[in-house]
């Protein structure tokens, strides 16, 4: 199951729980849902900028005649 896909599942067991004790666990499961998403998008980002940075469109200086 894809990130989007498991946050909203957890998202709507949450919403869904009829036991009070369940929704701790399912909140500090979401909770690392999200802290694993957000860290793997900052990673994605952060290589997108890096080639970016490297590619010749952010050194046009460094572009051939």
């Amino acid at each position: 199951m894809e990130d989007h896909a498991q946050i909203s599942h957890k998202i709507q067991q949450i919403v869904a729980a009829i036991e009070p004790s369940k929704i701790i666990l399912l909140v500090r499961e979401l909770d690392h849902l999200l802290e694993r998403w957000v860290s793997h998008h900052v990673v994605l980002h952060d290589q997108a900028l890096e080639r970016w940075m490297m590619s010749r469109d952010f050194l046009p200086h460094l572009k051939k005649a």
